[in-house]
């Protein structure tokens, strides 16, 4: 019973091992996605502003472009130009944002994942915990009951002894008498 106790304790202290290592690789893991995840949200953010001043400056090329039609047809054409690329670039822009907020969305899963994956881990540990203690439970119970079922065949083995012991005498006793009866015959 010790062999297998001991041999118990150790697997579950391996277990332990395991899943500190696990749990330990999987926050690592969790801590770099969530810096990849900063890092997007900021280039998101420049992105955005970078949006902004190209809207920004299709607004001013529009107003430019109003004062030059009234100037001259020649500069309405040049800042129509300029507006179809502020859209190219505005375009390109929304194209970049919705990219990164599908990259975003992406990290957000992958973190979800990795969290699923951590909560994982420590329900393995938790039920390790509970293999080990109904494990020492179960040794224990059976090292009460061989105790148990040591006295009881100590107790047996004195009422034996005594039984015998009485047996003996009562034989000695009769034995003695039989020899008396027949001396006295």
């Amino acid at each position: 019973l010790d062999e297998s106790k001991n041999q118990t304790a150790k697997e579950v202290e391996e277990l332990k091992k395991q899943a500190a290592e696990e749990k330990a690789q999987a926050e690592k893991e969790l801590e770099e996605k969530v810096q990849q995840t900063k890092e997007l949200q900021e280039s998101l953010a420049t992105e955005t502003k970078r949006a902004d001043a190209a809207e920004s400056e299709a607004a001013q090329f529009r107003d430019h472009l109003a004062q030059a039609k009234e100037a001259a047809m020649n500069a309405s054409e040049a800042l129509e130009t300029l507006q179809s690329q502020a859209m190219a670039e505005i375009a390109a822009g929304k194209a970049t944002i919705e990219d990164l907020q599908k990259q975003v969305g992406q990290q957000q899963l992958t973190l979800t994942t990795k969290d699923l994956e951590l909560e994982n881990e420590k329900a393995r540990a938790d039920l390790a915990e509970t293999v080990v203690t109904t494990t020492q439970g179960e040794l224990e119970t059976a090292q009460l009951l061989t105790e148990k079922a040591r006295a009881q065949l100590q107790g047996v083995r004195q009422e034996l002894s005594a039984e015998c012991a009485a047996a003996k005498a009562q034989l000695e006793i009769e034995r003695k008498l039989a020899i008396e009866s027949e001396e006295t015959a």
